[in-house]
């Protein structure tokens, strides 16, 4: 089996890894999936925005993308909710509602399809950039994210987004190798528009983008062109500016959007009350959903730091999590808005549980590593369960989390 997105390898079996993977995919099916049907969804949120997108363009075709835009922006009330510069999830959805049905179900649906998506999409690049061994431990620890199962049985937009950014930060790490490569060039731009147009705040994430071009160029001595580089800003800006300007009709419509959210976000009570805090408020959360995966992250970023041997890979990852965790400090604090951070801070993991095993010289690298991962993707299924099916929690926000572990007053 080889990945078209990747160049093959020399083994092109099903190897035992792969088999591996199989089978976790097909046991998370079983374990998650059934659960859906379960899910008590929300008309009044976030997920009825979503479905009246999709059944819009399901009853009067794409060019109603335009009334959307309109309708939108008729009422301050809809500025709180999620918005019509979301083209992308909105017509992939209406795509999906036509052959499974225009209901909130149906977008949970997808989301989990986003979500399977997504353990492999990782295994694949993980494996590619570090090895099979640890892309496979890497894979279980994405499996078992509590925030990824509980957005995966959801009709919102977060698990295809973060397949989509999660996926073009890989892309971009295979881009900076082979810089002169116009395909990966094409690929990385591709996919991050998708993930912008899925998601518009992502467009923040040219920042960190750009800062690892810098250190690449002038720390690690890459022959890179700035040519290459504002190539790619030029072409998914001009991308996305056309496919507003069509939506919308206007493209004065498509700029007021993100001008009137963020103006009214001192007016969003809900924001206010649930959504501020200091900017150690995304570690708490992530305490709470994964304490180990999250303790061993950072232990392993300290120690990395502190070594003063940089692997490229490793430091890309690291820079990324720094500069988004960083710039999202600064806006409303919901651990969905950075949900793609889960990615590299369970690679850390993996990465911080082979340097632990590797002082234990009687016991075999691998296998220390796989009951560790085990017993850790076992616990924060756990967390997952008692935070999303027994406590039935919508948004993981804080509060929410802290009453459910009884850490706070609930009653």
């Amino acid at each position: 089996m080889r990945c078209w997105l990747l160049p093959a390898g020399k083994d092109s079996k099903l190897n035992r890894e792969r088999m591996i993977l199989l089978v976790l995919l097909f046991f998370v099916v079983l374990l998650i999936f059934p659960s859906i049907d379960k899910v008590k969804f929300a008309p009044g949120a976030d997920e009825g925005y979503y479905l009246y997108y999709s059944s819009t363009i399901n009853a009067h075709g794409i060019t109603a993308m335009r009334d959307l835009f309109s309708w939108y922006l008729s009422q301050s009330m809809h500025w709180f909710f999620p918005n019509p510069l979301r083209i992308g999830y909105i017509l992939i959805a209406s795509i999906w509602s036509l052959a499974f049905g225009n209901s909130f179900i149906s977008l949970a649906y997808l989301s989990f399809l986003a979500y399977l998506i997504f353990i492999i999409t990782n295994y694949l690049f993980c494996a590619h950039l570090f090895n099979k061994k640890i892309a496979l431990l890497f894979s279980f620890l994405i499996a078992f994210s509590p925030l990824s199962i509980a957005m995966a049985r959801r009709a919102l937009t977060d698990s295809m987004a973060n397949l989509f950014i999660c996926t073009s930060i890989w892309l971009f790490l295979l881009w900076l190798k082979k810089p002169r490569s116009i395909s990966k060039k094409l690929w990385f731009a591709s996919v991050f528009i998708l993930a912008v147009l899925t998601k518009e705040s992502l467009l923040l994430l040219l920042v960190p983008f750009f800062i690892f071009w810098l250190m690449s160029k002038y720390l690690f001595g890459q022959k890179l062109f700035w040519s290459d580089i504002l190539s790619i800003a030029g072409l998914v800006g001009a991308v996305i500016y056309l496919i507003y300007y069509f939506a919308a009709g206007d493209m004065g419509k498509a700029l007021a959007i993100p001008l009137l959210v963020s103006a009214y976000v001192k007016a969003n009570s809900y924001a206010l009350a649930y959504g501020s805090g200091p900017w150690f408020r995304y570690i708490i959360d992530y305490l709470l959903l994964s304490p180990w995966v999250m303790i061993l992250a950072i232990g392993y970023l300290f120690t990395y730091l502190i070594s003063y041997k940089y692997d490229e890979n490793v430091s890309y990852l690291i820079c990324f999590f720094l500069v988004c965790y960083f710039m999202f400090s600064f806006i409303t604090k919901n651990v969905r808005y950075v949900m793609f951070l889960d990615m590299p801070t369970r690679l850390f993991a993996v990465f911080m549980l082979e340097k632990l095993t590797q002082r234990w010289h009687k016991i075999k690298l691998p296998h220390a590593c796989v009951i560790a991962v085990l017993l850790i993707a076992f616990m924060d299924y756990l967390c997952f369960s008692n935070f999303f099916i027994k406590e039935g929690i919508y948004d993981p926000m804080s509060d929410f989390l802290l009453r459910a572990e009884h850490i706070i007053p609930w009653r």
